[in-house]
Parts: structure tokens; sequence; C-alpha cells
């Protein structure tokens, strides 16, 4: 659904974990049907962060839903259409 592209690529991922985390300015949709939007609260130790993520289908939306744990909650759903 989505594609990145390597001129994108932001040199943070080392900074943000074990290296396997890698960072774009932006990504392509390839196409044109609707995604989610999803915010989700994670917990881990004594610190609390919010992160967005881009879904691409209901079943990945059921995905998040069904795998809610005490560390990682959804706290807003935004469905996203194209023109």
């Amino acid at each position: 659904m989505f594609i990145t592209h390597k001129q994108a690529e932001l040199a943070l991922g080392e900074l943000l974990g074990d290296g396997s985390t890698q960072c774009w300015q932006y990504v392509e949709q390839t196409t044109h049907c609707p995604w989610f939007y999803v915010k989700v609260a994670c917990q881990q130790d004594n610190e609390a962060f919010t992160s967005m993520l881009m879904l691409p289908s209901i079943s990945s939306l059921e995905q998040v839903i069904s795998e809610q744990t005490a560390g990682l909650r959804l706290l807003d759903v935004q469905l996203v259409s194209p023109a």
C-alpha cells in the first residue's frame, strides 16, 4: 500500500533503537482506497507516549484492536478516503 523511496529516508533509525527502525520524510500511497490513521498509546516501563499508525485495511485495524494490551491501547481512529 505504501512505497518508500531511498531519497526520502531520514538518518534517525540509529537514534531510535536497535538500528532496525527506518524513518521517512514521506511515503507514497499506491492505491486509491480508504485507509485508517490510528492513534495508539504505548507504555514502556515508566514512560508513556503516543504514536500514529497508517493501516491499509479493516483487517489490519481489527488486528491492532485485538492485540491491545496494558502497554498498547488504541485511542483514536480516523478514516481517510481519497478524492
